[in-house]
């Protein structure tokens, strides 16, 4: 929870949760919840997501594993299926992911995507692109 700021106060969370559900009214997509095959347990969520980036509205993509499935690949699953839904579906040009610059984790999960990671960050933004 380091990486995400913590807990926060039943109010956010429920601001938060309206936000996904009009994000899925307005533009088809948002996060989803991700759960375990073999034992259906909920192994965290992630998505695509509207956000602010330098002034302008940019699509970006979120996860979050809890920390008992680490290390097990499903980040990686999550960001592939999101990135592809991204480039693929919604054939988006552009893509920004939202990292901490000492989670070195999630880094190597965006280059195991095959996703381009630049040299700049601004904000604990990284602009992807996909390598097609």
């Amino acid at each position: 929870m380091a990486t995400l700021g913590g807990v926060v106060p039943e109010l956010v969370v429920k601001e938060r949760f309206q936000g996904c559900l009009n994000a899925w009214k307005d533009r088809g997509f948002d996060a989803w919840l991700w759960f375990e095959k073999d034992t259906n347990k909920l192994l965290g969520r992630g998505g695509l997501h509207i956000r602010e980036i330098d002034g302008e509205e940019a699509v970006a993509l979120g996860y979050v594993v809890f920390s008992e499935f680490w290390n097990k690949g499903y980040a990686t699953e999550i960001a592939s299926a999101c990135a592809e839904i991204a480039f693929e579906v919604l054939s988006l040009e552009k893509l920004f992911c939202s990292i901490e610059v000492t989670n070195k984790s999630s880094l190597r999960v965006i280059e195991k995507v095959g996703l381009n990671l630049p040299h700049t960050c601004r904000h604990y933004f990284v602009r992807l692109t996909s390598n097609n």
